[in-house]
């Protein structure tokens, strides 16, 4: 009976026949192309996620600005691209000000996603002639509130009201208290004077000008970030670094921020965003071909649902004749899968030989990733879903009482 049913398939319904192949081709490519396309997705994500949770705000150049303690320089003042590279690392186009424009301009709903901001510049200061200061700040209701973290002990520990009022507070190392030691600072290119020596707990320092109080003794030489005047020049980067892998979205809203506020100053640092580019093409692919695939599988069913309407009369013929209704069913389920599983498993050959290749080209990530058993879990899954979906097209149709009109 099985046999008779196909062969009634191919003379009548030609062309029901060639949508119903076309059906299964296609639903087997974008099977295949949609797991390749996740797979590559999966795996760029893995690699992403280590190099791009810090975000580069770079110098555009040098201030124009140079130190007045030229005594303290290590190199030959005559070189000029020394003299010159010493100035646009440490007196950049970078200002305070810049700094808190971008603050500023940062939505608020980024604060969360935001670890700190890492900030350095080489202050000019009467204890150590030149000394760089380490800056770690996060955002919270639009104030900057001062960032602790265990690997810098005290040296960083300043309180939040100190933060938020800009108090011109320093702490410093105890050894800057003992005339005995030597306690000063430099840097590659420079060196420092430590001449003097500190009473203690509430002597001051000048660091750009402004008088700063020792408030406490530590291990280092620190001052808040909210207590330099605007125009203070800072080192030529400063880093965002964020609590997780940077998405697309936030790199362009602070991309956009930079060069809206301060883009004569600075501009955001090359970063390679084709990784973030492409986790975002990957996910608007994957949507649309699991949508793709839908429609393919409601389009299957509507297919079939005409070939039951074309063969009532033929399946009335048959349960008058003794047959039940779910032989009929198991019947036309078995025609529907004799048609369907084998032209997929062909389109699968067809795809792993032809297409998959060139896919591979596309995404380079997706090698390796269909195998002989990922096939065949391909095709039992096709095979499972296709006979629910007609095997529920069929109960649908095929009543359980006989039409004796027809």
């Amino acid at each position: 009976m099985l046999p008779k049913l196909l062969r009634n398939l191919v003379k009548e319904n030609k062309t029901l026949l060639v949508f119903m192949i076309i059906t299964s081709v296609l639903t087997a490519i974008i099977g295949c192309f949609i797991y390749g396309v996740y797979q590559n997705y999966s795996i760029s994500l893995k690699e992403g996620e280590d190099e791009t949770t810090a975000i580069t705000i770079e110098a555009n150049g040098w201030s124009g600005w140079t130190t007045s303690r030229t005594d303290l320089l290590d190199f030959n003042l005559n070189n000029e691209k020394q003299y010159d590279r010493f100035n646009s690392v440490n007196f950049s186009s970078i200002t305070k000000g810049d700094v808190m424009k971008l603050v500023e301009n940062i939505p608020e709903d980024m604060y969360d996603d935001i670890k700190n901001f890492e900030i350095s510049a080489t202050l000019e200061n009467d204890l150590f002639g030149l000394a760089p200061f380490n800056f770690f700040f996060y955002i919270k209701d639009g104030e900057l509130y001062p960032y602790f973290d265990d690997d810098f002990g005290e040296c960083y520990e300043f309180s939040d009201e100190e933060y938020l009022s800009g108090a011109r507070n320093l702490v410093v190392g105890e050894q800057a208290t003992d005339p005995n030691i030597d306690y000063g600072t430099g840097g590659l290119l420079y060196a420092s004077d430590s001449a003097r020596t500190l009473t203690g707990v509430g002597d001051t320092v000048e660091i750009c000008g402004q008088e700063y109080t020792v408030t406490k003794l530590v291990q280092f030489w620190a001052i808040p970030f909210t207590s330099l005047p605007d125009d203070t020049y800072l080192e030529s980067e400063f880093t965002i670094n964020f609590k997780q892998p940077v998405t697309y979205s936030q790199t362009k809203t602070i991309s956009n921020i930079v060069d809206e506020y301060i883009s004569d100053d600075a501009h955001v640092k090359d970063l390679d965003l084709s990784i973030l580019n492409d986790l975002k093409f990957y996910r608007t692919i994957i949507a649309i071909t699991f949508a793709v695939a839908l429609l393919f599988a409601i389009n299957l069913a509507v297919l079939y649902k005409y070939v039951i309407e074309k063969n009532k009369n033929r399946i009335e013929v048959f349960r008058l004749c003794g047959s039940t209704r779910g032989k009929c069913i198991r019947l036309f389920l078995s025609q529907a899968l004799l048609i369907c599983v084998p032209i997929f498993a062909l389109s699968l050959y067809a795809f792993h030989r032809l297409l998959y290749p060139l896919m591979v080209e596309i995404f380079p990530n997706a090698i390796d990733c269909l195998d002989i058993y990922k096939y065949l879990c391909i095709l039992l899954g096709y095979t499972l879903v296709s006979a629910v979906v007609i095997l529920i097209t069929l109960c649908r149709n095929i009543g359980k009482k006989l039409s004796f009109m027809m």
